[in-house]
């Protein structure tokens, strides 16, 4: 939410209610299907991400991270 500049009121067309949304970022209520199709759809986060247990973390290997989504180029151009 932070990336992209959202407000918990933006997710509603996505979660449902104000009280949904606010339920599902207090780890209160599980994401179902349709939220994650609709999170995934309309606002591109990755299907795997949604579908992760609570409180589980990505692997972070050099082997599995995209590095086409980090700014390589400029960061070795800075120093």
């Amino acid at each position: 939410m932070k990336q992209a500049d959202l407000s918990p009121r933006d997710l509603t067309p996505y979660i449902g209610s104000r009280s949904k949304v606010s339920e599902v970022l207090a780890s209160k209520r599980p994401l179902t299907l349709q939220m994650i199709r609709g999170l995934h759809k309309h606002l591109g986060i990755p299907a795997d991400v949604l579908l992760q247990e609570p409180g589980a973390s990505l692997p972070t290997t050099p082997e599995t991270i995209d590095w086409s989504t980090f700014p390589v180029q400029a960061m070795e151009n800075l120093g």
